[in-house]
């Protein structure tokens, strides 16, 4: 049998297929805004005309320069918060124009929509004000807009501009919700949200637990007794009700509910981390490195923290599997981020009404979500614990 652990973990196929699925999920929502069909914060563009659409659904839509100044985001901030649309987004049926008017039929599953009209630059540009529009020579308009000032400008160029910009197709690769937002778009950020919060999470409940762990089981005495009595005092506590109180008492936002789900689950790794402490503080290595000289830091950092990481790595695993329920548990009770934000669980919550209709799959497909994510990192963390079992 092999000693080497990276083998023993390639031995175990349902580890392995986790682990690479796991990295085509974080590869497919990292990108988050910057791929999403809907680029705009939180997936959040509405458009009631196609509510409930079914997946694959696809329509045209006129895009309409909103009278307001032009939106300046950079990449980082469009990455993470994505891009605030400067355009109304008008599905239609049909339209055509009429001289430099355009006139169009909004869609409507009975098909038969209203119909409305705007003139060619109320389509091109952002107008500075109700009255913006001055016709100048024949085909010629002095436009006044918000962000380039005063612009004349032809029927010709207007009608050239509109044709190349503000034509787009809408599509739906998983349908609409019941304001008409893109379900695929809130799905990917919801996703990447679950995962951001299962990596924060882990990361303070490693760096915590780890910490005090190691102070517990190497110094004992008053240390270690108030490292167990704060972990005592913890587990007997719900989870939920814990992030409960921290939300509550600091709010709702990203940083404190990141921080609120790590503060939960870094008693486990305390209580592992001082047991092996404790089994390994009296070993020839760490009495070498204390008879040469070396302080208490060295000897935790150098030699105790190598020989304990390998058992933490497959509670990492369940940590991360376990921030991912309670941030969709808190999500689904509505404790978690405020809406709009696409929170799986929030998914789940506001079309749990859909269960028993034709779009079941608006709820099924955020609770599918979640189930896999937890899945995958359960296998990854019994693949771990068999790789790093040293009896076999």
């Amino acid at each position: 049998m092999s000693s080497n652990p990276f083998r023993r973990f390639l031995r175990r196929r349902a580890a392995v297929v986790s682990a690479l699925l796991l990295l085509a999920v974080v590869l497919m929502v990292l990108p988050g805004p910057l791929v999403a069909p809907d680029p705009t914060p939180d997936a959040n563009r509405q458009l009631p005309a196609v509510a409930l659409r079914p997946p694959g659904f696809r329509t045209t839509a006129l895009l309409i320069r909103k009278n307001q100044p032009s939106p300046r985001t950079g990449f980082w901030v469009a990455w993470k918060n994505g891009r605030p649309d400067e355009y109304e987004w008008v599905p239609v049926s049909d339209h055509r124009l009429r001289g430099d008017t355009l006139e169009a039929v909004e869609w409507h599953s009975a098909g038969t929509g209203k119909i409305r009209r705007w003139h060619l630059a109320d389509v091109v540009y952002p107008l500075a004000h109700d009255r913006a529009i001055h016709p100048l020579a024949e085909d010629f308009y002095a436009v006044e807009t918000i962000d380039y000032g005063t612009k004349t400008v032809s029927s010709e160029a207007l009608r050239q501009i509109f044709a190349e910009k503000h034509m787009a197709v809408l599509r739906f690769p998983l349908g609409t919700d019941h304001l008409g937002r893109c379900l695929m778009s809130r799905l990917l950020l919801g996703a990447r949200l679950s995962l951001a919060i299962g990596a924060t999470a882990v990361l303070v409940s490693l760096g915590l637990g780890v910490l005090l762990g190691l102070l517990a089981g190497y110094f004992g005495g008053a240390v270690d007794r108030a490292v167990r009595f704060a972990a005592n005092v913890l587990w007997a506590l719900p989870t939920l009700l814990m992030v409960f109180a921290i939300a509550l008492a600091y709010g709702r936002g990203p940083g404190v509910l990141f921080l609120a789900v790590g503060l939960t689950l870094w008693v486990e790794v305390a209580r592992l981390v001082r047991g092996q402490v404790l089994s390994l503080r009296g070993a020839g290595y760490v009495e070498a490195a204390r008879a040469m000289g070396y302080g208490a830091p060295r000897i935790l950092a150098l030699h105790l923290l190598p020989n304990v990481l390998g058992p933490v790595l497959i509670v990492a695993a369940s940590n991360f599997a376990s921030a991912i329920l309670i941030e969709a548990g808190l999500g689904y009770l509505g404790f978690g981020l405020p809406p709009p934000a696409p929170s799986l669980g929030a998914l789940l919550s506001e079309n749990r009404g859909f269960l028993t209709t034709d779009k079941a799959y608006l709820a099924l497909l955020p609770g599918l979500a979640v189930m896999l994510l937890v899945l995958l990192f359960n296998l990854l963390g019994n693949g771990l614990r068999d790789a790093l079992d040293v009896r076999e």
